[in-house]
């Protein structure tokens, strides 16, 4: 049976330009502040890397037919003060307690403002049946725009909100409503769900909205197949893929 269930929800609202194991474990964070670059000399400082500020992930139970998934959530940040990374990518491994290398995938990464921080998250990694295994992000990348590019970053062309986590045995999952309050239509729209517990990403996932006019509002679901880690807050957010 379906029921909404009481729980804090944390609306993060950005628009970007194109994207792209069962007991909680480790928590991997970094931080980095922001570069200032004024002089010719030190304009190669205003082309650091994009820093994993926070992430954590979920070796869930394994499922009906022995499947093992992990779901992840990643904060990326944008450490500087003029320049976006573009085209660069989130590689997410999986790795048994020996250390050999189960999968990997990897994804674009949104280009970010300067000085701005996003979540990415995902929940089909493919544990190959270890409950024990372990996860390690990184981005790689080395293209670099500048904020005044046309796919320049805001965060106020999109709002989540009426955001509900659905406590259901079979398929539990988030449903909420997201609004474009830019001025161009959005014909791909991606939703990002994140999953924390005490402040700290403990998995998360992502679906999809099409055809999102300027203006309009329209609701989004986001399922899993199998549990949701154990959580005390949902973070919501969303970007246009198109622009």
């Amino acid at each position: 049976m379906r029921k909404k269930a009481a729980i804090a929800v944390t609306i993060l609202t950005f628009a970007v330009m194109a994207v792209s194991c069962g007991t909680s474990t480790e928590v991997k964070r970094t931080t980095t502040g922001d570069a200032k670059t004024e002089s010719p000399d030190q304009k190669s400082q205003d082309k650091q890397p994009l820093v994993i500020a926070d992430s954590g992930y979920t070796i869930l139970p394994a499922d009906s037919i022995g499947q093992v998934y992990a779901t992840y959530a990643v904060a990326l940040q944008n450490p500087n003060t003029k320049s976006v990374p573009s085209f660069w990518e989130l590689t997410t491994t999986v790795k048994a307690p020996d250390g050999s290398v189960l999968g990997t995938e990897d994804q674009y990464i949104p280009s970010i403002a300067p000085g701005t921080t996003i979540y990415m998250s995902g929940d089909t990694v493919d544990c190959k049946g270890h409950t024990d295994a372990m996860m390690e992000f990184a981005v790689s990348g080395s293209e670099y725009d500048s904020v005044l590019a046309s796919h320049k970053v805001s965060d106020k062309d999109f709002a989540a909100d009426n955001v509900n986590f659905i406590d259901d045995e079979i398929s539990p999952g988030v449903t909420g409503e997201i609004t474009n309050n830019s001025d161009k239509d959005a014909t791909n729209v991606v939703v990002y769900i994140v999953f924390k517990k005490g402040g700290k990403p403990v998995g998360g996932g992502m679906t999809y909205i099409q055809n999102l006019p300027k203006g309009g509002k329209a609701p989004f679901e986001y399922s899993m197949f199998s549990s949701v880690p154990e959580h005390d807050e949902i973070a919501v957010s969303a970007y246009s893929a198109d622009w």
